[in-house]
């Protein structure tokens, strides 16, 4: 049985009972994570602090810039995704592209400590 259970974010439905399907454990979790780094801050009504100022990237390249939004990704995920203890995180760009690389752990139901790692592309 998943320990970790959200909706689909792509909305779709079981073609048996109608309902929306459901994603679980690690593809919940780089769900969770991928939404809080896409989300821009201030987007989200009621919750103006959540998400990331991954926009920044995009427009501001730079050693300052890039650290401060590695900080600012930094604390999203540790503020809003409670599952995971947060180990690295870190910003490839080339050129119009920036890859930012989170790499985590959580516990699985069986007690198991299980790490991995999610890439989020902005372009």
């Amino acid at each position: 049985m998943a320990k970790y259970k959200d909706i689909d974010f792509s909305f779709s439905r079981n073609p048996f009972t109608g309902d929306l399907n459901i994603v679980q454990d690690s593809t919940s979790i780089k769900q969770s994570i991928k939404n809080i780094i896409l989300t821009l801050k201030g987007e989200k009504s009621f919750n103006y602090l959540f998400g990331a100022s991954t926009q920044n990237i995009l427009f501001e390249y730079g050693g300052d810039t890039s650290m401060t939004v590695l900080s600012d990704i930094d604390t999203a995920i540790r503020t809003n995704e409670p599952r995971v203890k947060l180990n690295k995180v870190s910003l490839n760009t080339s050129g119009t592209r920036a890859e930012i690389i989170i790499e985590y752990e959580y516990s699985i139901e069986s007690g198991e400590t299980v790490t991995e790692t999610t890439t989020v592309t902005t372009s």
